[in-house]
């Protein structure tokens, strides 16, 4: 958008004749810089840009901040930690909260696949994990992600009571070259 000039319509030609050479030379100074103006609705529309711009791109009001590494009434889990629930835990829920085409891509093995907005009631938990006793495992791609973060702090809110939360998730699952499955 090309900004639009307006000319002012004051001459001050008449002020010019009357004055001395100081004062004509500052008349004519303020002639030149009073002769355009950006209209009002212009500068009102360039102020609300530059603040959306910022507010979008400020690190501390930003939407996309790390999700947290531990989550109270939650373990944590590293990858070795996963391996060794998933090996000595009968019973165990290994819930992946990516996207589907995301599981799809690679998963954890036995995993099942609930989107974190999905899990907007308890109702929706429980199709999955049978008992508030049984064990579950959230995980996601990481901590930038912070989908298996969110379903984490559900499940323990509505009373699960073994939950287990992957915080570095698949990311760092293929980091260690653990194998996923691939549908």
């Amino acid at each position: 958008m090309r900004p639009e000039y307006v000319r002012q319509t004051n001459d001050m030609s008449d002020r010019l004749s009357a004055g001395s050479g100081e004062v004509a030379r500052r008349v004519v100074i303020e002639k030149n810089l009073k002769e355009y103006r950006i209209p009002n609705n212009l500068i009102l529309v360039l102020w609300l840009a530059v603040t959306m711009l910022f507010i979008a791109f400020s690190p501390s009001l930003s939407l996309a901040q790390e999700a947290p590494m531990e989550i109270e009434g939650a373990t944590t889990l590293d990858a070795k930690g996963v391996i060794d629930l998933i090996l000595t835990t009968p019973g165990l829920v290994v819930v992946d909260t990516r996207t589907k085409t995301d599981f799809e891509g690679g998963h954890i093995e036995g995993a099942i696949n609930i989107l974190d907005t999905d899990i907007t009631s308890a109702g929706r938990l429980a199709g999955a994990v049978t008992s508030k006793s049984t064990p579950v495992l959230f995980y996601c791609n990481g901590v930038k992600c912070g989908r298996a973060a969110k379903a984490t702090v559900k499940a323990v809110e509505w009373g699960y009571s073994k939950v287990y939360y992957y915080a570095l998730g698949i990311n760092d699952w293929k980091s260690v070259q653990l194998p996923l499955v691939t549908r």
